[in-house]
């Protein structure tokens, strides 16, 4: 499903140790990458391709996700591009609350409907889990 990917994915990211590691900007792209294809796996928008002004835009028309969650991912989405743009350097506190964010956000909206094929999707763009 959908959340068990992206549960894997936050996991892994965090045994990374990047933050650790000073390596605080990749540690914010990870998250945000992963974030952005759970969202495009569960919800079925666009996110991985689009600017995050271009993607919150989206997500104001659509109903797929409630004013809460749309509220979360919007300031989410705003820190990280800080991070990863505008050489932002977070408090060790908001980095905890950015990962603890993306797992909330994903447990709280996680559906066993909404199944992904990971070997094609993933044969197709060289990744591996």
């Amino acid at each position: 499903s959908a959340h068990a990917i992206a549960f894997e994915r936050l996991k892994a990211i965090a045994a990374e140790n990047l933050v650790e590691q000073g390596r605080i900007k990749e540690f914010y792209e990870k998250l945000s990458t992963c974030l952005r294809q759970y969202i495009e796996n569960r919800f079925q928008l666009r996110a991985p391709e689009q600017t995050t002004e271009e993607f919150l835009e989206q997500l104001k028309t659509s109903d797929a996700l409630m004013l809460e969650y749309k509220q979360q991912l919007q300031k989410f989405l705003e820190h990280s591009d800080l991070v990863k743009f505008a050489r932002y350097e977070p408090e060790p506190e908001q980095i905890n609350e950015s990962m603890t964010m993306a797992e909330e956000f994903v447990e709280k909206t996680k559906s066993e409907e909404h199944r992904v094929d990971v070997t094609q999707s993933q044969q197709t763009k060289g990744e591996v889990l």
